[in-house]
């Protein structure tokens, strides 16, 4: 069977995205609010060190690998997203690496969503020495 032009151009865009998060070195994560779910790409859970697998797909496997010193910070910022006070989510903090230390990354997502937000991280510094 041949794919419909609907078919072969979402198949484009898939691939292109691909592409361009892959030349980012970017992760992301897809977080379905009411749930609580959220979905690590591998290239997101590989900056901590981790498995896909290894790590549970919920918010609060992410609560439990920032900073502690961070996450003030971090939720003022998530909530005033969230509520539509800001056009855009962003934040540079501190992820937990499997190994114990700490991943500087910057975490953004370009819109609000009461339900959903789906965003980019990229590591800014993945060293054991940065602080």
């Amino acid at each position: 069977m041949v794919p419909s032009a609907a078919q072969t151009a979402l198949a484009e865009a898939k691939t292109r995205t691909e592409l361009a998060l892959r030349g980012a070195d970017l992760g992301t994560r897809d977080w379905d609010v009411p749930s609580g779910r959220v979905v690590f790409d591998e290239r997101w859970t590989q900056m901590l060190g981790y498995e896909p697998d290894e790590l549970a797909p919920s918010i609060t496997t992410w609560e439990t690998v920032v900073h502690p010193e961070d996450m003030p910070g971090v939720q003022q910022a998530l909530q005033a997203h969230l509520r539509g006070d800001t056009a855009q989510y962003s934040t540079e903090h501190r992820l937990r690496h499997k190994s114990g230390h700490w991943v500087w990354v910057l975490d953004r997502d370009a819109e609000g969503a009461a339900l959903r937000m789906c965003g980019s991280a990229t590591a800014t510094c993945a060293t054991s020495s940065c602080a």
